[in-house]
């Protein structure tokens, strides 16, 4: 089996009969139908709004049922032949050693679409697992969807084969050298196709028969531990992942509680707080009303208010603002009640902000406490989650480092695995090469008979 090997099929009509089969199990002998779908992988839907290949299908002949309707509607002239071949399928096939990922597939499929000018047509990609090498199979309508006119084919073959060699070579390794060189002779406008099977060239595959049917098991086995190998590298990835996610989220989780914690701390420090001064409110107010009833009573006489006057000169609650300035205010402050009652109303309300600075500057200092002891902790909890990740990349590294080495030695197997095969292969093409050069030569001597023939006597 070549790298991606295009082939074509016979254009159908029926979308049905092909769904019927590419989306199905074959059938096996004396089967009417088959639907079992074991060997279907995945299916792409190209240009259709579903994702179900069951409608798809259905929606691809609707479209070609009305094709006449479409370009009616699309202003086509309906000129030529009524088409009666809508379906347009092909496959494109890999290497056995080649393990194309499904985005490559898909990606490779839509290429192909595009080189032949069906990018914009309702298609079908169908991935199948029935033989031991990768393939897709690519169902196309040749009906476009809005115009209605069917797509022209002609020299597919030819343009899938420049592209499956283009293919090859981007990707680093040509598997079917035949393919370049006959590409080569049509660009230079010689007629080239490969010739049919030689006696020798027969005899020998007939004779490696048997070495066939050990390199389809050789396949399936290596292809099988290929998978193997890949799933556990899957699952090594997911499990790192998993094990970043959750240091992750342990780590944040941390955090939150650490902060949660000072929080709550901060909110008992200060119900604390707020008892400790509590005695020391209620002994203030205390005073204060006691003040209060003093200055009423002291009020009512003139002996009084010269005392009350005097306590409001000398009182150090009050802040040198608040006292009466000069003779103007002194005398002021003797007759006026209303200045003297202000002046202790102040001085009060000055011993109660100190009171309240007291207890402030008490409940802040336990909160930049334990602002101070939280970041203390958040500073250590950063360094064990930095060690923790350190040694969580190091464990890692050395998985995915013998994870390599499992490659190296699983690729080393495998085309230790596939010598065999390859030795076949290369015998099986000097055959043909030698049977092409005897054929050729023949033909050289049946034109030189003929020449001898048609020479005038």
């Amino acid at each position: 089996m070549d790298s991606m090997v295009p082939a074509m099929t016979k254009g159908g009509r029926s979308f049905k009969g092909a769904a019927a089969y590419y989306l199905h199990d074959k059938r096996q002998a004396g089967e009417a139908e088959r639907r079992t779908a074991e060997r279907v992988a995945w299916a792409e839907v190209v240009n259709l709004p579903t994702d179900d290949p069951q409608r798809a299908w259905r929606m691809m002949a609707t479209t070609a049922m009305k094709a006449e309707e479409l370009k009616a509607a699309a202003g086509v002239k309906a000129t030529g032949r009524k088409m009666t071949s809508p379906v347009f399928a092909y496959s494109l096939s890999w290497h056995p050693t080649e393990q194309p990922t499904k985005a490559e597939q898909i990606e490779a499929a839509r290429a192909t679409l595009k080189l032949l000018k069906l990018e914009e047509h309702q298609a079908l990609i169908v991935c199948h697992t029935d033989e031991p090498h990768a393939h897709v199979h690519v169902i196309v309508n040749r009906v476009h969807p809005t115009e209605g006119k069917a797509a022209a084919l002609s020299n597919s073959k030819l343009a899938l084969s420049k592209w499956a060699q283009a293919y090859e070579q981007e990707r680093g390794q040509v598997f079917c050298p035949r393919r370049v060189e006959n590409n080569a002779r049509r660009e230079q406008g010689e007629f080239a196709r490969d010739p049919r099977k030689s006696r020798p060239a027969y005899e020998f595959t007939k004779a490696a028969a048997n070495d066939s049917m050990r390199g389809a098991f050789i396949r399936a086995e290596e292809k099988q531990r290929d998978a193997q190998l890949a799933a556990a590298g899957r699952a090594m990835h997911d499990s790192h992942g998993q094990q970043w996610t959750e240091l992750k989220r342990a780590y944040q989780a941390s955090k939150d509680r650490l902060y949660a914690r000072a929080n709550e701390e901060k909110e008992r420090r200060a119900a604390e707080i707020k008892e400790q001064f509590r005695p020391a409110w209620a002994d203030q107010f205390r005073r204060q009303r006691v003040e209060q009833r003093r200055f009423q009573e002291r009020e009512r006489s003139p002996l009084g208010k010269i005392w009350n006057m005097a306590q409001t000169l000398r009182d150090p609650r009050l802040k040198a603002a608040e006292r009466p300035a000069g003779m103007l205010g002194v005398v002021f402050g003797l007759f006026s009640g209303t200045e003297r009652a202000t002046a202790l109303q102040a001085a009060q309300q000055q011993e109660q902000q100190a009171l309240a600075r007291k207890a402030r500057k008490a409940l802040q200092q336990e909160r930049d406490r334990i602002h101070q002891e939280t970041k203390r902790q958040a500073d250590a909890l950063r360094e064990a989650y930095l060690r923790q990740c350190g040694e969580l990349r190091e464990i890692q590294a050395r998985q995915q480092a013998e994870l390599r080495a499992a490659w190296q030695r699983r690729n080393a197997e495998r085309k230790a695995a596939f010598a065999p095969i390859r030795t076949r292969e290369q015998n099986w093409q000097r055959l043909e090469e030698l049977a092409r050069g005897q054929g050729q030569a023949r033909g050289q001597g049946l034109g030189r008979q003929r020449d001898r023939s048609m020479r005038p006597k």
